[in-house]
């Protein structure tokens, strides 16, 4: 079930943007996973992504990160567009005119506050790689 981003909590998000504008990647992208209070339990229920990447991505020890994994992390963040962007800017990435990144930017645009599940329904009908490692039925069993 998609939950509709605020007029405050877009606001907050654009002030965290601005405000870690010139730390490295990874603390900016810690930045977000703090605001919205993510444990590592959080981070793989709304990313499909293991565990173990949470602490390597608030620590900066995961170097760089595929588009694949940030855009499972976004999502699960529900960060707008043109933030997610300006992340991807900071890792030294950017969408390209692929199948694939097309596809992950169509989510940002047309499915932001989707879960990973939704995204992935959406990803299928692409053909292109779903988010995420583990499926919900494999994460409730979990």
């Amino acid at each position: 079930m998609r939950k509709v981003l605020s007029f405050e909590e877009l606001a907050e998000l654009e002030k965290i943007a601005l405000d870690t504008a010139v730390l490295p990647f990874h603390k900016r992208l810690d930045a977000f996973m703090t605001f919205r209070k993510w444990t590592s339990l959080r981070f793989t229920q709304h990313t499909g992504l293991d565990a173990s990447l949470y602490s390597k991505m608030k620590g900066g020890q995961r170097k760089r990160p595929d588009m694949r994994t940030l855009t499972a992390i976004f999502m699960g963040l529900r960060l707008p567009l043109h933030i997610a962007e300006d992340l991807l800017r900071s890792a030294g990435m950017a969408f390209t005119n692929s199948l694939e990144d097309r596809a992950y930017r169509y989510l940002f645009m047309m499915m932001n506050g989707a879960t990973i599940d939704e995204c992935n329904d959406f990803l299928s009908t692409q053909g292109v790689p779903l988010l995420g490692s583990f499926s919900k039925d494999e994460l409730v069993s979990a």
